[in-house]
């Protein structure tokens, strides 16, 4: 390997690290006392399972996310380095490859080629020795909060993140696209499935649109019952593959039940 790679990792390793904790720990953070302590009662309401979070599995996921944001800095640190060195497909010109019809198609390509990736991933992690050995570790919070989001196993964390290069190496991306992927679908994303309450109105999963996009229910689901559930984004797969939990829509609608209830006798008033 180049020997500047290694100047690479000790120029960029420590401001990698504090902005690869303070990226994940400050919103997980903020949307984690907005839902259980700032706005409780209005949350209350919208919890999917209705016991409160452990805070031994609270604390549990918060040492292995930062665990794993540890880790995910090298991951960082060596994307960079190959935009650096252009041995990628990451471009700066906007107006490569189409302009901005490519960018907005690069931006769907790359959700959906994770979502795919994610699912058949996500399905061997639960095969049996890797269940045991790696991915329990995850579901060690059947009720997660925003901090399950990156509390995986570090061979978990290797190979799941072995997308990011991959994906860089074969689809040219503009850094806008890489940036909103990375962050508002990975990082926010993960936070959001992960969230513990529902915050998605009750038409979502009747829509013949958004009911192939995933909600906090359907991956809290995962996490309570295992076997089902394994998509990231979308559903698609879970619904082709049979692996979509036949209670998911009445388990949403079944959670949101108390705040149509509430609003009604609000107006009967």
């Amino acid at each position: 390997m180049p020997e500047n790679f290694f100047k690479f990792i000790i120029l960029e390793f420590p401001l990698e690290l504090v902005t690869r904790f303070l990226v994940f720990f400050v919103p997980a953070t903020l949307i984690y006392l907005t839902t259980t302590k700032w706005l409780k009662n209005y949350f209350a309401a919208r919890k999917i399972q209705k016991k409160g979070f452990l805070q031994s599995k609270v604390k549990h996921d918060i040492i292995w996310s930062a665990v794993n944001r540890f880790i995910l800095t090298f991951v960082t640190i060596g994307i960079a380095w190959a935009v650096a060195g252009n041995y990628s497909l990451i471009y700066t010109d906007i107006n490569k490859f189409g302009g901005i019809w490519y960018l907005v198609f690069s931006l769907v390509l790359v959700f959906l080629i994770h979502d795919t990736y994610f699912y058949f991933f996500h399905r061997m992690m639960h095969t049996r020795l890797l269940m045991k050995h790696v991915h329990r570790l995850h579901h060690n919070s059947t009720d997660p909060t925003p901090f399950t989001g990156y509390a995986f196993h570090p061979w978990e964390t290797v190979i799941e993140f072995a997308f990011l290069p991959l994906i860089i190496s074969i689809i040219p991306l503009h850094p806008i696209v890489f940036a909103i992927w990375q962050f508002g679908g990975i990082l926010l994303f993960s936070m959001y499935a992960h969230l513990g309450f529902e915050i998605m109105p009750k038409w979502w999963v009747t829509n013949p649109v958004t009911k192939y996009f995933n909600t906090p229910t359907n991956h809290n689901m995962h996490h309570a019952k295992f076997n089902y559930n394994y998509g990231l984004y979308f559903n698609f797969w879970d619904r082709i593959f049979k692996t979509h939990h036949v209670d998911y829509e009445k388990t949403f609608l079944e959670v949101l039940k108390p705040i149509e209830v509430a609003v009604q006798t609000s107006e009967e008033r």
